[in-house]
């Protein structure tokens, strides 16, 4: 059992090491880093800490204070640089160097409290330091009832609050995403001339008393702007939809259910303005979605875009 903890310490410290050195090549920007090796070690590093983190449900011979930060360090970082990912993704980067130089400083921690000393030794841990207890039903049941009362909740809490931060950071809080579901903010703007500007949120599926409760919010008055490319010529044979979804999923299709009230105004571009390659391209693109990838429409895959 010492033999492999030391073994597992060694392959945690080298993918460590590697993935430090790999993100600081690579925020540096004169080079990609290593990707190969520290995919490779990364790999295994993780596959040693799972083993480990196994080991330690199975046997108390394990000593927890010092195995459990080191197992959990991959995910811990992961899971507290969401936030960062979220609000700084175009330094993801930085932040990727932060969680590698982390998960080093805390193996570096942890070998200090093992050794009890600077001093780098081997072996790296001693069978003395290990309970010679190969098995105990309170530290596995101890370890499971840990998992399920307070980690796993705690986890799924944790996911749930980053997702609703995406959510409404990346839609500019049009949307959120609350215990009861998606919600979608209605926003109101008054232009310098008093008129009042409404942004709605639309879906093209919804329930049917969703599309009425808000057709009927709307003024008689009032110009409603409509976001939708439109096909007036008919130039696309092949046509897409959602009505396959919303049959399956028991809702309604916007353009179905949504009858709002004054001015219906287009206010989208219609299919006959788009070039003639990016029609060409849509053409395509349709077929292959309605018909799927098969002998016939092979070939469209395989025909080069034109310039």
């Amino acid at each position: 059992m010492a033999g492999f903890l030391n073994l597992a310490l060694l392959v945690m410290l080298a993918a460590a090491v590697t993935s430090l050195v790999h993100d600081s090549m690579v925020l540096s920007g004169r080079s990609h880093g290593l990707p190969g090796l520290a995919t490779a070690l990364g790999i295994l590093g993780l596959l040693t800490a799972v083993g480990v983190y196994g080991l330690m449900l199975l046997t108390p011979m394990v000593p927890k204070r010092f195995f459990m930060p080191l197992t959990l360090c991959g995910l811990l970082t992961t899971l507290l640089a969401l936030p960062l990912l979220i609000y700084f993704y175009t330094h993801s980067a930085l932040i990727s160097w932060g969680m590698s130089l982390a998960q080093l400083l805390l193996w570096v921690v942890i070998l200090r409290r093992l050794r009890g000393s600077w001093k780098l030794r081997w072996p790296l841990i001693t069978a003395e330091q290990l309970e010679t207890q190969p098995f105990r039903w309170r530290n596995f049941c101890g370890f499971i009832l840990l998992h399920l009362v307070v980690m796993l909740p705690a986890l799924v809490i944790y996911l749930l609050g980053c997702g609703s931060l995406a959510v409404s950071h990346f839609t500019d809080g049009f949307v959120s995403l609350r215990p009861a579901g998606l919600t979608m903010q209605v926003r109101k703007y008054i232009r310098d001339d008093g008129k009042t500007v409404e942004l709605v949120p639309m879906s093209h599926i919804g329930e049917p008393e969703f599309y009425q409760t808000l057709a009927a919010s709307f003024s008689p008055q009032a110009a409603v702007l409509m976001e939708g490319v439109s096909d007036k010529q008919d130039m696309l044979k092949e046509k897409v939809g959602y009505t396959k979804t919303a049959k399956d999923l028991g809702l309604s299709e916007q353009h179905e259910a949504f009858k709002p009230q004054g001015e219906l105004v287009a206010a989208d571009v219609d299919i006959s303005q788009f070039s003639k390659v990016t029609l060409e391209c849509l053409k395509k693109t349709m077929v292959i979605h309605t018909k799927g990838i098969n002998a016939e429409t092979l070939p469209l895959l395989l025909q080069a875009s034109p310039e």
